[in-house]
């Protein structure tokens, strides 16, 4: 069981400064008292709504805030300032293209420690470790980059994915970051979220906060990205069947968009509408998606049965897969035979 932060701050004779998370992630609440520059507000926000640790962390100086959420429960919000070496190079600078940029003398690494740390001081190498709820990092002259976020489906009990970026975004803003770059290398199961997200919507899940393609592998370009996107997403679904190729498949694949169409209310008719739609009802908990039913599956498992292609061991297996899979996501599936 976890012990309330403020239970851990008094036990350190520690006084806690509280934010209120609704609040400070509204955007109609416009703050006072910040400037236009980075350099100045991170130490405005550092004197006002942060506590300095006692014990610094591999060598830097560390503040920390307390983040109320809407469930009652409070999540530590810690600002580490590390310090540079003259000459430094920063990799996730040159990965976004900002290698004209010049390396201050200090940066801002802003982390939320996973659930079952909240209770615990920072560690050393705490700076390297990718499995936070939230880790970013700014420069002093304002160029930052969000290294990592894991939200619910990242081992967080408490505070989602979409809350956290929130709560980032409006860090940034407040404090006037000038550019935040990422790396998106998340992923939904096996396929990469960016690709799903962009063809359902035409941007990725980071696209919500204002984040676009910068800079690509292989030389791909921004105008190279959207064309292949635009085309992805406008293509037909009968087209799509016809790509398919083999006949088993083909039936599969057909059988799972029959499927999502009859689920639907609206007209599915491109990859961008199905892709949608089974985008929204994995989240969806109304009690129309709720039931899943095993005849459907049946007839999958004898499809690839016949198809003499996977043994009925790994068939079992990956069905069984998707029925937990749907489990977790609405809370009910039946299953017979």
């Amino acid at each position: 069981m976890l012990i309330p932060i403020s239970e851990t701050c008094q036990r350190r004779n520690r006084s806690p400064r509280k934010i209120d998370i609704q609040k400070f992630c509204d955007p109609s609440i416009k703050p006072t008292g910040f400037g236009a520059c980075f350099r100045h507000n991170i130490h405005i926000f550092l004197q006002e709504h942060a506590e300095p640790e006692e014990n610094e962390v591999d060598g830097n100086r560390a503040w920390c805030t307390v983040i109320g959420l809407a469930s009652n429960r409070f999540l530590p919000f810690y600002i580490i300032e590390e310090k540079c070496a003259p000459f430094a190079v920063c990799g996730h600078c040159i990965y976004g293209g900002w290698r004209e940029i010049l390396i201050c003398k200090s940066k801002y690494h802003v982390i939320i420690p996973m659930d079952g740390e909240w209770n615990n001081q920072l560690k050393g190498g705490v700076l390297d470790v990718r499995t936070h709820i939230l880790h970013g990092m700014i420069h002093s002259n304002g160029y930052g980059h969000l290294i990592c976020i894991n939200g619910i489906e990242g081992g967080s009990k408490f505070i989602s994915g979409r809350e956290t970026m929130d709560l980032w975004d409006r860090f940034c803003r407040i404090l006037r970051a000038s550019k935040v770059s990422l790396k998106d290398v998340s992923k939904k199961r096996s396929m990469e979220l960016r690709l799903l997200y962009a063809v359902a919507f035409g941007h990725t899940w980071f696209g919500r906060w204002g984040y676009e393609f910068c800079s690509g592998s292989l030389g791909v370009t921004a105008a190279t990205y959207s064309h292949a996107v635009a085309t992805l997403s406008g293509v037909l679904l009968e087209d799509a069947l016809v790509s398919v190729g083999e006949a088993n498949s083909h039936k599969v694949v057909a059988d799972i968009i029959g499927h999502y169409k009859s689920l639907s209310k609206s007209k599915l008719t491109t990859v961008r509408d199905v892709l949608r739609f089974i985008l929204y009802i994995s989240c969806c908990r109304c009690d129309t998606f709720k039931r899943v039913q095993p005849s459907e599956y049946k007839k999958i498992e004898s499809i690839l049965l016949a198809s003499k292609n996977w043994p009925a061991g790994r068939v079992t297996t990956c069905l069984n897969s998707m029925l937990n899979f749907l489990k977790a996501k609405t809370g009910e599936v039946e299953r017979r035979g």
